[in-house]
């Protein structure tokens, strides 16, 4: 999982196995950790409960809510992100990750599990 902050505004990114795990309704978590020993955990939960997407802050743990039916139906289809509303206070962007259209300099990111991207022949940079 990706994840970009900026401002007010929270953008996550799932490769294909961690939008599989969303499918089965189960939650994605990784952490940041610090050399103190202190970290940020993150995680993107289908909730039964949450009406719209959205984002809370419990205890150092960025917790990005998806409405359980609407993240199945993403999850399990074409679509590619799910946002929440206008004027959500932090505005929450959620993202298939797709390949690179081209390669990046200085970075060896695994794209193995990444979705293919739809505007490569290959979907994959090689």
């Amino acid at each position: 999982m990706k994840l970009r902050i900026r401002g007010d505004s929270i953008r996550v990114r799932l490769t294909q196995t961690e939008v599989a795990s969303v499918a089965n309704g189960e939650l994605v978590e990784e952490s940041l950790n610090f050399a103190n020993g202190a970290s940020l955990r993150y995680s993107v939960e289908p909730n039964p409960e949450a009406s719209v997407v959205g984002a809370s802050l419990v205890n150092n743990r960025v917790i990005l809510a998806l409405p359980l039916e609407q993240a199945l139906r993403w999850a399990q289809g074409s679509e590619v992100a799910m946002l929440s509303p206008a004027g959500a206070v932090p505005s929450v962007l959620v993202e298939k990750d797709f390949a690179c259209l081209k390669p990046r300099a200085n970075e060896n990111e695994d794209e193995t599990d990444m979705f293919p991207n739809p505007n490569l022949a290959s979907g994959h940079c090689t």
